[in-house]
């Protein structure tokens, strides 16, 4: 087995507290296995496979019923999916549940980083930077599961939706490089920068603004933010700013 499937192999043992010879549930360990197995070979079932819709387009094109996603059509990868995050969510989140709504330091820190050991924070990120790159419909088989986890569920769609994706959708190549691998894995943890004490989502209406520096080196940042998820997380920030210069909104 080569290396880095064997550490995989590992860590999630580590993580359900399996032997290498019994499991709770032998289905289970096998299903677990057989989900690292297939991350390796990027599960082509359910690789994402793009296809861009312009603007509202979504609306008004005619639909397919066999382009209708239903659960009763689970493939066998996607079911090995939702069993291994079902095992997640009920051996690992629920029962400190009581230390993640008392906000008990370090808790949800660290089940980011098992989420991101099981794949789960780049579910929906390229290959390229560490991520699996599934299709949508897993991605929301693996949300759907996660619904019960309280404000667990929160900390970890702030983390690989509004956290990440700006970073992905915005980023230079070298911030792509430097944050997302470390986002993914769970050693960073994301955050966003949005709302403010005259503005919420209405984003054009932010005041926060980014000058670049007289030497053209670095950005200073004025403004100020509130209500952000994950502020209380060792973070990688997104701020939503306008930079100055061109009146324009700015990934920072």
């Amino acid at each position: 087995m080569p290396q880095p499937v064997w550490t995989f192999f590992v860590n999630a043992l580590k993580i359900f507290q399996c032997p290498f010879t019994f499991c709770n549930s032998e289905d289970i360990f096998v299903a677990k296995i057989r989900y690292i197995y297939l991350k390796y070979q990027f599960m082509e079932d359910t690789i994402a496979k793009t296809e861009l819709l312009n603007g509202g387009e979504f609306l008004i094109r005619d639909a397919r019923a066999e382009d209708t996603f239903i659960p009763e059509e689970l493939n066998e990868e996607q079911k090995m999916i939702r069993q291994m995050t079902t095992d997640f969510l009920e051996q690992e989140v629920l029962p400190k549940a009581a230390q993640i709504e008392k906000q008990v330091e370090g808790v949800v820190p660290g089940l980011l980083v098992r989420a991101g050991e099981l794949g789960l924070l780049g579910a929906h990120m390229p290959v390229a930077y560490g991520g699996m790159e599934l299709d949508t419909n897993t991605n929301t088989v693996i949300s759907d599961v996660l619904g019960p986890a309280g404000s667990f569920l929160v900390a970890i769609a702030a983390h690989t939706g509004i956290g990440m994706l700006p970073i992905l959708y915005f980023g230079t190549p070298e911030q792509k490089e430097k944050y997302l691998p470390r986002l993914i894995s769970g050693e960073l943890k994301a955050s966003y920068c949005l709302t403010e004490p005259g503005s919420g989502s209405d984003a054009l209406n932010a005041k926060s603004h980014a000058v670049l520096s007289a030497d053209g080196k670095n950005y200073v940042l004025n403004g100020q933010k509130m209500w952000i998820t994950n502020a209380d997380l060792p973070i990688s920030i997104s701020f939503l700013l306008k930079l100055m210069a061109t009146n324009s909104l700015v990934l920072s």
